[in-house]
Formats: structure tokens, sequence, C-alpha cells
């Protein structure tokens, strides 16, 4: 129990609150092309696409026991990719 910090928050369980920073890096776009075969028919093609890099890290008091305030508590870095045709 020596590792633990002392409570920073009332109660006997979810009791210690530090903050973390969480640092999300997003590149994405979106674009559409339209084509008009003639005065009455119209074709179209839409693409989105997103690329994210996500840094949820762990407490650092005293050492790294704890996590943030997801991912079940544990240091984590994780990336995510979505694509999206019509």
């Amino acid at each position: 129990m020596g590792l633990l910090p002392e409570p920073t928050l009332p109660g006997l369980s979810n009791n210690i609150g530090v903050s973390t920073d969480q640092t999300k890096q997003i590149y994405s776009f979106d674009t559409k092309i339209d084509y008009n075969l003639d005065s009455k028919n119209t074709v179209f093609f839409r693409y989105s696409f997103a690329h994210l890099n996500v840094t949820n890290p762990a407490c650092t008091v005293p050492i790294r026991i704890y996590g943030g305030p997801s991912n079940s508590g544990f240091d984590a870095t994780g990336p995510a990719r979505n694509q999206s045709p019509v």
C-alpha cells in the first residue's frame, strides 16, 4: 500500500483523481464529385476518409500503475482508420 497516493476524493472506493493529458491527432477529408449525364440525369461519388491517433496516458503518481479515464486504466496509444465511399 505504500505505492498508493493519499486519496484526493471522498469515499472508500474510486477516491483517487488525477488529471491526465489525452492527445488526439485527426487527419481527415471529404470529397464529392457531381457529373451531369444530361439535363435529367446526374451521377455523384462521395468519399470520406479519417485517420486518428489517440494517446490516453496512465497517471504517473507515484508510478504508472493507474490509468487514464478509459481503457480500464492502462496507458494506451491506438490508431483508427475510417473510409466511406458512396
